[in-house]
């Protein structure tokens, strides 16, 4: 299997409410790890992280939708 690209989005910034970097939604700690990762534990972290993406952006529609957006 091969290895994934990082998600990195070239938009570091740390969100210190959430502890999540605010451009590809990973921890300090999935970011560290991110190369010792075998492909398998690669694949589950994009996984993982589209899935809370999508979970954020209906969050936000909702939100909007609630405003009258």
């Amino acid at each position: 299997m091969r290895a994934y690209n990082s998600p990195c989005q070239k938009a570091c910034a740390l969100d210190l409410e959430v502890g999540r970097c605010q451009g590809c939604l990973r921890t300090p700690r999935e970011i560290y790890q991110w190369g010792m990762l075998a492909p398998v534990e690669q694949r589950r972290a994009v996984q993982r992280l589209a899935r809370h993406r999508a979970r954020i952006r209906r969050r936000k529609q909702a939100r909007l939708e609630r405003l009258g957006y």
